[in-house]
């Protein structure tokens, strides 16, 4: 079943059977998103009369009375469903964004263009809409997508080809991407501007006149108006959507290699949040939660060069037999909400009171942490007054001279279970580093 409960009202809740719009099992892979104007779009797989596809929908919820009336499937435009050339059946969803023009979807399949060569090679894009498109025939006219790539440069250039989690922010797509190969365990975070996206757009397109022929690049200024918003009439409209889906041009990374390589961890889940410090420097904080519940935090503490440092790391207390459904952070709030399939568990972003001295916790570079005159201790932005809390002048990234603590119990978080996090922090080593310290302390 699904329901609809209105944005103005608690009443007028109804319910449909759900075919055709939302996921046949819990399980299955899907996304949703409700723009600023209201639209709806569905994302993912779909069951009808024996045969599963992914299809993308929308319809104007401005138009609908409870969650739509009897006839809504007259109301919906779609891409075009069992067409391996817009979605193949493999396509796995992990994130949309909007702006004001379009709405965007960023996606992995098994590449229609790479199985000339015999190869099943999966390809990951980004797929864009215009807010609007009103469609013919109940199908997008402006549904177009790119290949989005994440890359190790060098003479044989090692390409993690899977996104599995993107989080777009303040102009930018984070994005984690894996390595394809069943051997090879490795995964990489690359960081897209909304301008090199959008650029994809705006060049040749590739097209396949017949099946089983090589993709042509084909340049068309009708189809870069077309995807760009710009009205023209029905019959080219139609023949542009049939015959150019795909972009030419990839979408390359804003740094020349990934911001992050690990090969020890299997990533799941990103979150992405921008905050900004006592002496106002902008810092996107980077969250990434691995299979086994791990969250490593990591600081962008350059926005022009792309310097990036890990802040903390927590083993967070859930089962070996719950799952991590979603995570959201708040930089207001200073914290983290965590869904698992049992639970929700809330704990804050940064953990300050771990920092018991004053030079530690001024050069931890956690943005969210500072010291309070007042209290003499270590704590976060949202627990203080601006005017008795200290910071540095400026943000770095670890020194050398610095070590990694053991682990320790931190943070409640669970009010259920009564867990703790098992947190760990840097601790000076050096002579160098311990002499400032004690300038600090004096």
């Amino acid at each position: 079943m699904c329901y609809m409960i209105p944005f103005e009202s608690e009443t007028g809740i109804s319910a449909e059977k759900g075919n055709l719009m939302c996921p046949p099992y819990k399980d299955s892979n899907f996304l949703t998103t409700v723009t600023r104007e209201k639209e709806f779009f569905y994302a993912g797989k779909i069951y009808n009369e024996d045969e599963s596809s992914n299809f993308i929908f929308n319809f104007d919820i401005n138009r609908s009375v409870g969650i739509v009336k009897k006839n809504y499937l007259n109301q919906v435009i779609q891409t075009l469903i069992l067409s391996l050339k817009w979605l193949n059946l493999d396509a796995h969803f992990v994130a949309s964004f909007e702006n004001r023009k379009f709405v965007y979807f960023v996606f992995r399949e098994t590449a229609i263009e790479a199985l000339n060569c015999d190869s099943n090679e999966i390809f990951s894009r980004v797929a864009r809409i215009c807010k609007n498109d009103n469609g013919s025939k109940q199908v997008f006219l402006t549904f177009v997508k790119a290949r989005i790539v994440c890359f190790l440069p060098g003479q044989n250039s090692l390409y993690y080809n899977e996104v599995i989690a993107a989080k777009f922010i303040n102009g930018r797509l984070y994005a984690l991407f894996k390595i394809s190969h069943s051997s090879i365990n490795e995964f990489a975070l690359c960081v897209f501007s909304e301008e090199e996206i959008n650029s994809a757009f705006e060049g040749n397109f590739l097209r396949q006149y017949k099946e089983n022929m090589l993709w042509q690049s084909i340049t068309s200024k009708e189809a870069r108006m077309q995807f760009n918003c710009e009205e023209q009439n029905i019959e080219s409209q139609e023949f542009v959507q049939d015959n150019f889906l795909l972009a030419e041009k990839e979408i390359k990374p804003l740094t020349e290699s990934p911001l992050i390589v690990e090969k020890f961890f299997n990533f799941t889940h990103i979150d992405v949040i921008s905050s900004t410090t006592f002496n106002n420097q902008r810092v996107d904080t980077i969250l990434l939660l691995t299979r086994y519940n791990t969250l490593k935090r990591y600081v962008l503490q350059d926005q022009i060069e792309s310097k990036i440092c890990m802040i903390s790391e927590r083993q967070l207390p859930i089962n070996e037999n719950d799952f991590v459904l979603t995570m959201k952070a708040n930089a207001r709030l200073n914290s983290i909400v965590i869904g698992t399939i049992k639970e929700v568990i809330k704990l804050s972003i940064a953990d300050c009171e771990k920092y018991t001295k004053k030079y530690e916790c001024l050069h931890s570079h956690d943005p969210f942490c500072g010291w309070s005159v007042k209290s003499e201790k270590c704590k976060p932005f949202n627990e203080v007054h601006i005017k008795e809390w200290e910071q540095v002048n400026e943000f770095k990234c670890k020194v050398p001279n610095k070590k990694w603590s053991n682990w320790k119990e931190c943070n409640e978080t669970s009010a259920r279970t009564k867990n703790y996090c098992l947190c760990r922090h840097e601790i000076c080593y050096s002579e160098e580093c311990l002499n400032k310290a004690r300038e600090i302390q004096k």
